[in-house]
Order: structure tokens, then C-alpha cells, then sequence
């Protein structure tokens, strides 16, 4: 990779990381870790990134930071493909929506959908109630 140190520094600012970026890994907080995650995905500049519950053990504050970050990967013309069990966190973020129930799409919403009309969805297909 040509000037791999600057493209480096580049991802680092981009996630946030540039005062712990001296420290060693392991003393990170879990959304710092996801955000530096994010940004070795995104060091060769892929078109396409495959994400599999990028929300998982976030607090508030890193939730937002990663969906700003997602928003912005977006508006920069990469797809994302997203996994997750956490519907309220991803609807902001998504452009295309689907619901999979044992194994099959049950569920679809083109657009951002409002988390509400997710969560009836989710309650609708996956609990049975409507």
C-alpha cells in the first residue's frame, strides 16, 4: 500500500482514535475498539463491508459515534451490509431493511424506516403479534 503510514493516520482521526492511538489495544473501551475495527476494514477501501453486530456491547454515547460513522461511510458511496439484532440502533443508519425469520426474509422497508414501524414489524413477524 503506497504511503501506508498516512492512510493509516487518516483512519485513526476518522474513528476518533488519535489520543489512544499509542496505546496498547487491549486497554480500550469496547466502542473505541469498534471504531478501530471499522477502521482496519476500511484501510485498502473496500466498496462493500460486511458488519456483524457492529452495536454490540456499546454504550449510548458510542452507539451515535458508530452510526455517524456508518452515515458517513454511506454518503461516501460504500455499501454496508449489516447484521443485527438490535433494530433501533441500525434503522437510522439503514437505506434498505429486512426482517429474517427462521431462515427466510419475512420483512422488507426500503428507505430509513422510523424505529417504531421497525419495532411493529419485528413484533408482527417475529412475535406474531399485530
Amino acid at each position: 500500500m503506497p504511503d501506508a503510514t498516512a492512510r493509516i493516520a487518516e483512519l485513526i482521526g476518522w474513528a476518533g482514535l488519535e489520543l489512544a492511538a499509542h496505546r496498547p489495544v487491549r486497554t480500550y473501551s469496547r466502542g473505541m475498539a469498534q471504531r478501530l475495527a471499522l477502521a482496519r476494514a476500511l484501510l485498502h477501501g473496500p466498496d462493500l463491508l460486511l458488519l456483524d453486530e457492529p452495536f454490540a456491547g456499546l454504550d449510548p454515547e458510542a452507539v451515535a459515534m458508530l452510526q455517524r460513522c456508518l452515515g458517513a461511510l454511506r454518503a461516501a458511496g460504500h455499501t454496508i451490509v449489516l447484521t443485527t439484532h438490535d433494530l433501533e440502533r441500525a434503522a437510522p443508519v439503514a437505506t434498505r431493511l429486512a426482517i429474517l425469520h427462521r431462515g427466510r426474509v419475512a420483512w422488507t422497508q426500503e428507505g430509513a424506516p422510523e424505529p417504531v414501524v421497525v419495532a411493529a414489524a419485528y413484533q408482527a413477524v417475529v412475535v406474531g403479534r399485530a
